[in-house]
């Protein structure tokens, strides 16, 4: 998936494999929701992760992925951890990183740094 395409609109945020999540963080800007497998409430943002990429999608070029820090080897420092990452990617360099599903914050972050369409 690359930032300036969309999903179908009744497309959910999946799981993504490793390598689409290179290829996502190397677009224009890209969030990648980092979540350990082995703490059930990440399963829980994905429809938060949805509503908000079909909310901000019209507005803005960006793209979303999910990657399970335990499968993903640039991640691995993060499996285990206790709450999902959400990295901020531009042009491929990580610029952002909230800990926690502070969706205010995330919204805010990707307003920020996505540009308009």
């Amino acid at each position: 998936m690359r930032c300036h395409t969309r999903p179908p609109a009744a497309a959910p945020v999946q799981n993504t494999p490793p390598a689409q999540c290179r290829d996502t963080a190397s677009a224009i800007c890209a969030v990648v929701d980092v979540y350990s497998s082995n703490w059930g409430p990440c399963d829980m943002l994905v429809g938060h992760f949805s509503n908000l990429y079909f909310e901000l999608s019209e507005k803005l070029s960006f793209g979303f992925a999910r990657a399970a820090a335990d499968t993903v080897p640039v991640l691995k420092d993060l499996a285990g951890a206790a709450a999902p990452t959400f990295l901020f990617f531009l042009d491929g360099k990580e610029v952002a990183r909230i800990v926690g599903p502070r969706m205010t914050e995330i919204k805010a972050k990707i307003n920020e740094l996505s540009p308009k369409l």
